[in-house]
């Protein structure tokens, strides 16, 4: 699936979640998300998508995220260390998807496959879940929820 496509299944699943979402598609390239949303005061947020079409052949090969930008990493760790959520969604090859915080973004594209689903907050292959991390934070739960 390329990004518009998973931007629009992404931005439905909000607002079926009862989310207020707003796109951000700057001309720019200022770092911004892709998408913001809201919940409520507390389940709200900022969300980068990518996709990538398949994983590295090589188990040791890092796995490389295309036009993914430092500005946008740095944007978001700031983003993030100011209180705001903010996450990294990735989708490979159509059914697999992994949710980042902005205390793992640092990270992508200098992890393997394993090591990515091992950092990731969520990992989902197939429609289902196969990690969630951080149960008790209603943000998480609440992509656990619209992501499955």
């Amino acid at each position: 699936m390329a990004e518009k496509e998973l931007s629009k299944k992404i931005v439905n699943s909000l607002i079926a979640g009862k989310a207020h979402v707003q796109r951000h598609e700057e001309e720019f390239n200022s770092g911004i998300p892709d998408l913001s949303f809201s919940l409520d005061p507390i389940v709200n947020g900022w969300i980068e998508l990518k996709t990538i079409h398949t994983w590295p052949k090589k188990e040791d090969s890092k796995v490389r995220v295309p036009h993914f930008h430092d500005r946008q990493k740095e944007w978001m760790i700031q983003r993030g260390a100011a209180g705001q959520n903010c996450f990294f969604l990735l989708e490979v090859a159509e059914n697999e998807l992994l949710l980042f915080d902005h205390k793992k973004i640092h990270l992508i594209n200098h992890l393997t496959k394993d090591e990515m689903i091992k950092n990731c907050l969520i990992y989902i292959k197939d429609s289902e879940a196969i990690e969630v991390k951080y149960r008790n934070n209603r943000t998480v739960r609440f992509f656990f929820r619209i992501l499955t």
